[in-house]
């Protein structure tokens, strides 16, 4: 029991600890996609929270590969790893 008990624990912590991650990720990106994700960066970009976590993922992957060169989100995707995208694409469409 005290197995089960301390294995719930450590997934809880993790947990935590990814969320906080995130959360920490995303500060970067209010100034120009909105709290929420829910503007359009600089009047031109999709609103990110209305797309899926799979249009997220592909979308961060390409800036950071450099198939997509939008200097300032090429700039900022190449910061990321791939479990941050990753985690980035989980997060943002919950933010509806």
């Amino acid at each position: 029991m005290k197995k089960v008990i301390m294995a719930l624990g450590v997934l809880a912590f993790a947990n935590a600890l990814m969320a906080t991650d995130v959360k920490a990720l995303v500060k970067g990106c209010a100034a120009c996609h909105g709290v929420k994700f829910e503007k359009k960066a600089l009047g031109k970009s999709k609103i990110v929270n209305m797309m899926s976590e799979a249009e997220i993922e592909k979308g961060l992957m390409d800036f950071k590969s450099g198939t997509n060169k939008k200097p300032v989100m090429t700039a900022q995707a190449k910061k990321l790893s791939d479990e941050d995208i990753k985690a980035l694409a989980k997060y943002i469409p919950t933010l509806k």
